[in-house]
């Protein structure tokens, strides 16, 4: 058990800190003020969810693992290329939604294969999934 919540935390603490750090670089390109204040709560939300999980995993006593240089700068290039060509709302959103949209997919998987981690890691995953799926919604009306 204590091995898969190690699994289960470390997945969401990495989709977690992934989400928060594209909807940074996202913001970056918007300029629209009720845009932006969205995609700030999105971003808080991302951050409460990887304390969350980097405080649990420490009290378990596992160092957290962070994500490499190299993905967070792919990751940065990608949405610097994408929003440099149309820095519109649309786009920043429909950005987000695909961003939300594999994160979910990935904390699915970690949740089905971590199926005997402790009910406190599996509510921090389904906080995780939860939250994607209201910046979700609050994406579309953007698009």
């Amino acid at each position: 058990m204590k091995n898969s919540t190690i699994k289960l935390l470390s997945e969401t603490e990495k989709a977690a800190a992934f989400g928060r750090d594209g909807t940074i670089s996202v913001m970056k390109h918007v300029t629209q003020p009720e845009l932006r204040r969205e995609l700030d709560q999105i971003r808080r939300e991302y951050a409460q969810v990887c304390n969350s999980a980097r405080n649990t995993l420490t009290q378990l006593g596992h160092r957290s693992g962070k994500n490499p240089q190299s993905v967070k700068m792919m990751c940065r290039t990608a949405i610097d290329a994408q929003l440099n060509r149309k820095g519109d709302p649309s786009k920043a959103a429909g950005m987000m939604i695909q961003g939300c949209t594999m994160g979910n997919v990935e904390l699915l998987k970690a949740l089905h294969n971590n199926s005997a981690a402790a009910p406190y890691a599996k509510e921090i995953a389904n906080r995780a999934i939860a939250q994607q799926e209201h910046g979700i919604e609050v994406m579309k009306e953007y698009l």
